[in-house]
């Protein structure tokens, strides 16, 4: 190890918090591995069990059960594009909606606006 590496080592063990190191860390590590070891069967025992599973029962009715669930879907459901469109329609008429909506907002500010300057423009005329 060059001297650069275990001063990084070195630096980074001096990082580590205290809390780390505490009682309640050890206690929880070790419960939560207690609870992951306790199996009724190893887990190459539980693999093995699956394959062989899949092996007995590959020839029943060819097997719907061990068939994913997105060989009875449609090319576009699989890809999600009917779910895609509906959102694409969503904002579409959406944009469309605001831009209708803020342009009305315009030609009526405009249409008031043209209004009252020419209401000002035939009172500064008359005097």
């Amino acid at each position: 190890m060059t001297r650069k590496n275990s001063e990084v080592i070195v630096n980074i063990t001096h990082k580590i918090p205290n809390h780390a190191f505490d009682c309640r860390y050890r206690q929880n590590t070790l419960e939560a591995s207690r609870l992951f070891k306790d199996r009724m069967n190893k887990p190459v025992d539980t693999a093995l069990w699956w394959v062989e599973y899949v092996l007995r029962n590959k020839d029943s009715l060819n097997a719907p059960h061990l068939r994913p669930l997105g060989t009875k879907r449609t090319w576009y459901e699989r890809r999600m594009l009917d779910v895609w469109g509906f959102i694409c329609l969503v904002v579409l008429v959406g944009s469309i909606l605001i831009s209708v909506i803020s342009m009305k907002i315009v030609r009526f500010v405009a249409k008031n606006v043209a209004k009252s300057v020419k209401t000002s423009s035939i009172k500064i005329k008359h005097q």
